[in-house]
């Protein structure tokens, strides 16, 4: 290729417009130098509108600089300022500015009127920095993203360690008119915007989470439930407690009155500490209606707020203040009051455990209240053994022996100081009796309550009755039987006992009645038959000169006052044993 040192000097004078350069040198020589050359140029101007390019040879791309003073690079037709394409033979299109070594600061910066954004790479600094000035010094950072990919929105002055970190003010997302702020100046997530609600998991059933399970919510629309020390809470609301030994702390400051409510689709009920008084009932503050406790005096009130004993139950309408109800098998105390001493292995008494009744004393506008009448309850005055654990009833529920008006020891007696009298001259109430009755050999009927006994059961003669007339309601609770015949093959063979009860009625035969059956040629299998209501086998009397006793019987051996009432033994077949026995009987009655 020729140079433009080997082209002919062309005179000054014949150079037109068709000559590519015009070249004027310093000298007459007109010779054509490259450093002439090169003194020459002050610019490039494009011929016309369609501006001036630097193409390559091979690859048809390059620098363009439009009529319009756009450059573009790869873009023949740039419509900014810089103009940057990509066409379509490059290998690797992009944009690059790099620094000779890392001690090298490289930077790029978009400019305007008093502001300046630069984004650079520090020296020996392999972070990223979008930094702003508005005096195109002291830029301080924006953005910050290190090599590992983590990002921050902040100064730059600290290394990253977190994915996103931002520093200096709140976080907001905004959809709408809705968002969530993050504001790290408090540790607090908000709502953006008045009036919404902050959300967890309201689109998914996935469970919600605050600290090491401290608080977790299982987040099931149809059974939700909450934990506190339990992920696995079996409640609408679980509480767990650790080592601590208060489970739950509800406190108001602002005001003497602190309560909780409870309620369902009918009712409420609250509890609540109103001042001293803890109160439990369907009021929202400490009223008598409520069941109240003192906090101060540690007394129990019930349709009271002034409790004066350790329970104290007031009605001015109820006639029945208190009820103690128990049912259980293996129990037999519904209610127990005890009087217990710390020292019970020096303490010798007394020890009493009384109830007391007391009344209002006065009328008109003075009157003492609560003035004890009776007293009853266990009495021990520790001294001897006159009053060791007895049952009394004590006028004025007086603490002085004389104040005892009756007793009833453990073993039964009972001492009453003064008359005993009724309004039908007898007492009346459940009694026990025990009657002495026999059974002649060849004899089937016995009267139970004297001695008489018969081969007929209806006969009522001068001479036989072996039936007796009930005097008063009552049962037949215990039969004993001695015997001195020796031959008791008749009794160890099946003997059966009966005990008969029937209504009187007349048969219209002297001496005859006919109010009982005859005894069965067998037992019957059940009770009652024919008048027999109950029985029991005599199969144990084996022996002459031995009592044997029988409370257990088939059937009920009770009875009404005025019917009649029959014992009866006989072999298994019906007919006489031959035996001749004694009988005691213990029988209860009911006089009312």
């Amino acid at each position: 290729m020729a140079k433009f040192t080997d082209l002919t000097p062309i005179a000054g004078s014949s150079m037109t417009t068709g000559h590519v350069f015009a070249v004027s040198t310093s000298t007459d020589t007109f010779q054509l130098s490259l450093d002439a050359l090169e003194q020459s140029f002050t610019g490039l101007t494009a011929k016309d509108t369609n501006g001036i390019s630097f193409i390559g040879n091979t690859v048809p791309s390059g620098i363009t600089v439009g009529d319009n003073g756009f450059v573009g690079i790869d873009n023949t037709n740039p419509t900014f300022s810089l103009h940057v394409g990509d066409y379509g033979g490059a290998t690797n299109p992009e944009f690059r500015i790099t620094g000779s070594t890392t001690a090298r600061t490289v930077k790029s910066t978009i400019a305007a009127s008093g502001i300046y954004w630069q984004a650079a790479k520090k020296a020996n600094d392999t972070d990223y920095y979008l930094q702003v000035s508005e005096h195109d010094a002291a830029y301080t950072g924006v953005v910050n993203i290190d090599k590992d990919g983590n990002f921050g929105i902040f100064d730059g002055g600290e290394d990253l360690s977190n994915k996103f970190y931002v520093s200096g003010g709140d976080v907001k997302f905004q959809s709408g008119v809705s968002g969530i702020i993050f504001d790290p100046g408090y540790a607090e997530i908000k709502t953006s915007t008045a009036g919404d609600i902050l959300n967890f998991n309201k689109t998914n059933t996935d469970d919600v989470v605050l600290g090491n399970d401290i608080l977790y919510v299982v987040n099931n629309t149809s059974s939700p439930s909450v934990g506190i020390g339990t992920n696995s809470p079996s409640f609408p609301l679980e509480v767990q407690g650790g080592s601590e030994q208060t489970i739950i702390n509800m406190q108001n400051l602002s005001t003497s009155r602190s309560r909780l409510r409870i309620s369902n689709s009918s009712n409420a009920a609250f509890m609540l500490l109103q001042n001293g008084l803890f109160g439990v009932g369907s009021a929202s503050s400490a009223v008598s209606t409520s069941l109240i406790y003192d906090t101060v005096s540690n007394k129990l009130g019930l349709g009271t707020i002034a409790p004066s004993n350790k329970i104290h139950v007031f009605s001015s309408a109820e006639n029945r203040l208190t009820n103690f109800e128990g049912k259980a098998s293996s129990v037999s105390e519904v209610f127990q009051t005890n009087n217990f001493n710390n020292d019970e292995v020096t303490y010798t008494g007394p020890r009493h455990t009384i109830y007391t009744f007391g009344r209002s004393v006065g009328t008109g506008p003075s009157f003492t209240a609560n003035q004890s009448k009776w007293g009853i309850g266990l009495y021990d005055d520790g001294v001897g053994t006159t009053y060791d654990d007895v049952f009394v009833f004590r006028v004025d529920a007086n603490t002085t022996d004389s104040s005892i008006k009756a007793e009833l020891d453990r073993d039964g007696n009972f001492d009453i100081k003064g008359s005993y009298t009724t309004s039908n001259s007898y007492s009346k109430g459940k009694f026990v009796q025990s009657y002495h009755t026999r059974c002649v050999s060849s004899d089937l009927y016995i009267n139970p309550f004297s001695e008489s006994s018969a081969t007929s059961a209806n006969v009522s003669s001068s001479t036989e009755n072996p039936f007796a007339v009930a005097p008063f309601a009552g049962e037949i609770k215990k039969i004993k039987i001695i015997t001195a015949d020796t031959d008791l093959t008749a009794f160890t063979s099946g003997a059966r006992f009966e005990i008969s009860v029937v209504n009187a009625s007349s048969g219209g035969v002297n001496e005859q009645l006919n109010s009982f059956s005859s005894i069965a040629s067998s037992a019957p299998t059940s009770l009652p038959s024919n008048g027999v209501v109950a029985q029991f086998a005599l199969k144990s009397v084996s022996a002459a000169g031995t009592v044997y006793s029988f409370e257990s019987f088939s059937g009920s051996a009770a009875f009404t006052e005025g019917q009649l009432v029959q014992y009866r033994i006989s072999q298994v077949n019906g007919a006489a044993t031959d035996i001749n026995s004694t009988i005691m009987s213990t029988v209860s009655f009911t006089i009312d």
